[in-house]
């Protein structure tokens, strides 16, 4: 679809592209900074559950 009449649409969207982080790295800091590594879900003794959701 892109290519149509002449790659004209896809000549559109790169005009008018918007990149909101000045790097790839950039994007990354942000993606990390959003994520975590985490062990969310932690089996108690006596059966019980906790949940940890933050870093």
């Amino acid at each position: 679809m892109l290519y149509k009449c002449n790659g004209e649409i896809a000549k559109k969207v790169i005009a008018e592209k918007n990149i909101p982080y000045k790097s790839k790295e950039e994007f990354f800091e942000a993606i990390d900074s959003i994520t975590a590594d985490i062990n969310a879900v932690v089996y108690n003794d006596g059966g019980t559950i906790s949940i940890k959701y933050k870093k």
